[in-house]
């Protein structure tokens, strides 16, 4: 976790229907609470550190369940891992709070595992039931077993439901009843408050923690999550792209950025497997893109084309519908689908019909579908064309924060060279050239002549034969003209070059407003340079 990005605040245990009110505007989030109180059962001071579970509050009852990192109960630790519940200092939870600390990492919180209470019972066999369609769970119980306090984990081995609930059998790796432990693979059945038949294998839960099997381990171990090599493709006996090669690290965003034509969106297809390359080596996590099986799951798209979501659907509807093709259980699309959006500032958008959405409202529903699934990379194709100025920097703002919450690398198609400030880095695309470069801002713009600076003048009046005349100065590589700035890019010192224009300029009597020695390329003045196109790029 990363200290520097921490949100926190303290609560009385008299507050704590305040804190769980912190915790749920926060849910989603990974949320560290520090906790001082006493310990119900006991009355002994209790100090501890945990991972927030889950809460809710009612005017009867305010808690937050907690696994704990660290605790101590009077002079006993506590295993780690432990799951409590805290209240309000009468209540009759675990810890009776005096003091709270709540810590809000600004992540979103990727743990499958999900908290029910005994009381809830139906809920968790509800839940249960279909998560172990795909999913192996574990599951961590405390409860009572012949009448004695049980404490155990294991495996869920099945689940039948009834009118009375129901209940799931587990098969114990480890746990205690009462003082003694339990012996390694006893199967026992596990229900709710309803009384169960009385057997020795009958288990009343009091607190559940389910934990189903993580994904699939990511086949890199370099950070690498999208790796391009030599790629090459053709339509109609025509090469559109060869040799593209580039590569980023989890958690990088990066553009793909040129004019109309020059292959950038061929480059994406063929990243996502939309179109069969001519040759090329393309692993996303380390899979090849091949491998449809494993790739699938790792990757969002999001196309430019919003017509594609359906428009008589609310959001949610459309959340719920294409994330199912991932075999994910409704309930968790829901839950999910709500945070992400809230995520994107349309949460109170998530019941009305997607057609009454404004542009830039039906894109962020779109990166919703998409993300539902948490890829570890999204795809989008030119997702802030047709906005304006402010709609384009608010969409990347929310693209921002979806890169650093979910910690999803972006790779996004645009052609406009502003947009490279806010990724980490940028392959660039020109016109009947295709892929000509690759690297950070900062990197592009210092292999230009000048190494990323210019020559700037700002003369009195602009003169179209005064600009030629410069062009034709010894050691000026190229003159990019606005009004009556130009910016002169220098083959050789700054400096040297300077005095040759100042000079010229005297001779023909030129009037200079002002003269700048050195000033800063930016991304437009870059793709002036590599496209020879004085409007820029479209």
């Amino acid at each position: 976790m990363k200290d520097e990005f921490v949100e926190e605040a303290y609560f009385s245990g008299k507050r704590i229907g305040q804190a769980v009110a912190w915790c749920e505007d926060r849910e989603g989030n990974v949320i560290e609470v520090e906790v001082q109180g006493k310990w119900f059962e006991t009355g002994e001071n209790f100090r501890g550190k945990g991972v927030y579970l889950d809460s809710h509050s009612s005017p009867m009852r305010s808690i937050i369940a907690v696994s704990l990192k660290q605790g101590k109960r009077g002079n006993e630790n506590i295993n780690p891992g432990e799951i409590v519940t805290i209240g309000a200092p009468s209540s009759k939870e675990d810890v009776q709070a005096e003091n709270l600390i709540l810590r809000n990492f600004l992540e979103k919180n990727f743990s499958e595992d999900r908290f029910f209470e005994g009381s809830n019972f139906p809920s968790a066999i509800f839940w249960l039931r279909d998560k172990l369609k795909r999913y192996k769970v574990d599951v961590k119980i405390k409860g009572m077993w012949e009448g004695e306090p049980l404490n155990a984990e294991g495996d869920v081995v099945g689940v039948e439901e009834s009118i009375t609930g129901g209940h799931f059998a587990v098969r114990i790796k480890s746990g205690t009843v009462g003082d003694k432990p339990i012996e390694p693979n006893t199967i026992l059945r596990v229900g709710g408050p309803v009384k169960l038949r009385k057997n020795q294998t009958d288990v009343v839960a009091k607190k559940i923690l389910f934990m189903p099997a993580e994904k699939p381990k990511l086949k890199t171990t370099d950070n690498i999550v999208l790796s391009v090599r030599g790629l090459t493709v053709s339509y109609d006996n025509k090469r559109v792209i060869s040799d593209v090669s580039f590569e980023i690290k989890e958690g990088e965003i990066l553009g793909i950025v040129g004019e109309s034509g020059s292959g950038k969106s061929t480059c994406m297809k063929a990243i996502i497997g939309d179109i069969k390359p001519d040759s090329g080596e393309i692993k996303i996590c380390g899979y090849d893109v091949r491998d449809k099986d494993n790739v699938a799951p790792l990757f969002g798209y999001v196309p430019q084309d919003l017509s594609r979501m359906y428009m008589d659907f609310t959001p949610m509807e459309n959340i719920v519908y294409f994330g199912k093709q991932y075999d994910i259980p409704e309930i968790d699309l829901i839950r999910r689908g709500k945070q992400i959006l809230k995520d994107l500032g349309i949460f109170e958008k998530g019941g009305e019909r997607v057609e009454n959405l404004s542009g830039g409202e039906k894109r962020r529903v779109s990166i919703a579908i998409a993300l539902v699934h948490l890829p570890k990379i999204l795809f989008l194709d030119e997702p802030s064309s047709g906005l304006d100025l402010v709609r384009r920097h608010e969409l990347w703002n929310y693209l921002d924060r979806i890169n650093k919450l979910y910690r999803t690398s972006l790779v996004v198609i645009t052609h406009y060279p502003s947009e490279i400030d806010y990724c980490d880095k940028a392959a660039i695309f020109v016109r009947n050239r295709g892929f000509i470069d690759f690297g950070t801002a900062e990197e592009l713009k210092s292999r230009l002549p000048g190494k990323g600076y210019a020559i700037g003048l700002l003369l009195e009046e602009y003169d179209s034969e005064c600009v030629e005349m410069i062009k034709n100065v010894e050691g000026v590589e190229y003159v990019i003209q606005k009004g009556h700035q130009l910016k002169v890019f220098p083959s050789g010192e700054n400096t040297a070059v300077l005095k040759k224009i100042v000079e010229k300029l005297g001779e023909k009597g030129v009037a200079v407003r002002k003269v700048e020695p050195k000033v800063e390329v930016d991304m437009e003045d870059y793709f002036i340079y590599i496209t020879g196109n004085t409007e820029g790029i479209d």
